[in-house]
Parts: structure tokens; C-alpha cells; sequence
């Protein structure tokens, strides 16, 4: 058997080889757990695929609710209206280890999954919505507008080495219960996904929220989804 007639068949065989495992790597990032948005069309979600979207994905987190102690008489004191509570299994000073939900309600995925007209229109802006808890409601009810004013003081998106995206205002929808939705411009400077991360922070009455996004994981059918 002439030598070359075993390197022709070899190479090939090899080539096949690599292709079959490179093509298998592909499929299952493709339909890794989770990549529902991604691999099914919207129309056809499961309902535990869209809580899951809305209440834990890269559009949405839980996010500890943390006493700040600047507004209020010393730990454990809180408004009158809220209620007092001070020290729980949170954390020194926290509520209770209660949380609520931030999530960016101007993403398309989320928009498909929750079927909400956001009003305002949050075209050319970002839109977090922060909600989910008893507390968040007696919070909101609370805050007037004077109070609203006041968290978009103290609300921003923050990336490392640009500045801090500040809101251009805060709102409740008409139509929900306990939820505040936060508008962010979206330009000049807007997120892109080689941003390794933006944190959100704000403080609505005597409660800080500080939850962190990646970019890179926020993205739809290829597409950075905010």
C-alpha cells in the first residue's frame, strides 16, 4: 500500500471529526437551559418560561431591600407609615430579608412577555421597574411627588469608567399596584455590550436598592435587549 493512500483518507476522517464536534459545542449553547427567548418564538412561551423571564433572567433580579439610616432616627425606626422594623434575618437593619424585583421593562423580550403598553412611551429611553413585595406597595403609596422627586436624586445607572447615567424621571403606573418605573435616557453615551456591567442604585424613601446587569447576557437574537 503506497504511504500517501493512508494520509488521504486520515486527514478527512479527522476533518469530520472536528466538524462533528464543533456542530454538537454549537447545539447545545444553542439550547442551553434558559435560552428560551432566544430559541422559541415569543408567541409560543411557556407561562413558567415567562415568570422566569420576568422574575429571574438577565433583564430581571431580586434585589435585597437595605435600610438607609440617613433619613431615620437610628436602627429600627421607620416612617410612621410604613410601619417600624428594624434588625431581621436580612441583615442588621434590613426588613426582614424581604426583596423586591428590578427589572427592565424597555427590553423586547420582557415587553413580549409581560404584553404591557408602557406609558410614557419609553422610546429613546430605558425603562426599570422596581416592584413585588407588600412593603413596595405601602412604599409607593407613600412617596407623593415630592418623594418621587427626591429617588430620582438618588437614582443611577453606573458603568466602570464612564459616567453615571442619571434618570430623567420617576413615575407609577396608573394601572399597577406598587411599582415604580425609572426613565433613563438612552443617549448620547448609550449601553453597549462591552460594558462588563451596570449597576443600578437608587433610594425610594428609607430603602436602598443596588442590584448589578451584564450586558453581554442581556441580549436578544443576537441583539444587545435593553
Amino acid at each position: 500500500m503506497r504511504p500517501g493512500f493512508v494520509v488521504s483518507h486520515a486527514l478527512p476522517r479527522r476533518a469530520a471529526l472536528a466538524v462533528l464536534a464543533l456542530a454538537s459545542s454549537v447545539a447545545a449553547w444553542s439550547f442551553a437551559p434558559g435560552d428560551f427567548w432566544n430559541d422559541v418564538p415569543s408567541g409560543q412561551w411557556a407561562e413558567k418560561d415567562v415568570q422566569r423571564l420576568l422574575t429571574k433572567s438577565p433583564w430581571a433580579k431580586s434585589a435585597a431591600m437595605e435600610l438607609g439610616f440617613d433619613d431615620m432616627g437610628g436602627p429600627g425606626m421607620g416612617p410612621p407609615d410604613m410601619g417600624g422594623f428594624g434588625p431581621g434575618p436580612g441583615g442588621a437593619g434590613g426588613p426582614g430579608g424581604m426583596t423586591a424585583v428590578v427589572r427592565w421593562e424597555s427590553a423586547a423580550p420582557v415587553r413580549y412577555a409581560s404584553k404591557t403598553q408602557l406609558q410614557p412611551d419609553p422610546t429613546g429611553c430605558y425603562v426599570i421597574s422596581i416592584s413585588g413585595s407588600e412593603m413596595m406597595s405601602s412604599l409607593v403609596a407613600s412617596l407623593g411627588a415630592e418623594g418621587l422627586e427626591n429617588m430620582k436624586k438618588t437614582t443611577s445607572l453606573q458603568r466602570a469608567g464612564k459616567p453615571a447615567i442619571a434618570p430623567s424621571y420617576v413615575t407609577v403606573p396608573f394601572d399597577q399596584s406598587g411599582v415604580l418605573l425609572i426613565y433613563f435616557p438612552n443617549s448620547p453615551d448609550p449601553i453597549q455590550p462591552e460594558d462588563k456591567q451596570v449597576v443600578f442604585e437608587t433610594k425610594a424613601g428609607p430603602l436602598q436598592f443596588k442590584v448589578k446587569f451584564t450586558p453581554k447576557e442581556m441580549l436578544y437574537h443576537g441583539e444587545l435587549a435593553l
